[in-house]
């Protein structure tokens, strides 16, 4: 397991917008795709909480990654998993890491209505300037 504290921010962009911060930062480095598979329950218990839970599938490697709030930020908690990710498949407390079933005990809702919801794909740039990471993504549902 992993954790980490991540504050960060989003814009959503135009595509001149994207195309500027592309031509300033990014025309020396290399994309690579992932996708995210968001799960909730049908009522939506973790939103409510702030939290969200996923799974990322990059190259031949899914990470579960549990995000819920901190002091400053979110913290996130990272697992390799071995479940293969479906829209509409349940997930069940099987599925789920001790640490992050720990977590979501402390919402108070029915972790067996746990559901993959919706799955997002995006090409991702990333490049290190001033001691922070800034990310360019381009993504679709």
């Amino acid at each position: 397991m992993a954790t980490n504290n991540e504050i960060e921010f989003k814009q959503l962009l135009t595509q001149s917008q994207y195309q500027s911060i592309y031509k300033t930062y990014f025309q020396d480095v290399g994309t690579f795709s992932q996708t995210n598979y968001y799960i909730d329950t049908p009522q939506f218990d973790l939103k409510a909480n702030q939290s969200a839970l996923r799974i990322r599938v990059k190259d031949d490697y899914n990470e579960m990654t549990l995000k819920i709030p901190a002091e400053v930020g979110l913290m996130e908690y990272n697992f390799e998993t071995r479940v293969v990710p479906e829209l509409n498949k349940s997930i069940t407390t099987q599925m789920l890491p001790a640490e992050i079933i720990e977590q979501l005990e402390k919402m108070d809702f029915d972790l067996n209505q746990l559901v993959i919801l919706g799955a997002l794909t995006t090409e991702r740039l990333e490049k290190e300037v001033n001691g922070n990471l800034l990310v360019l993504d381009k993504s679709r549902y």
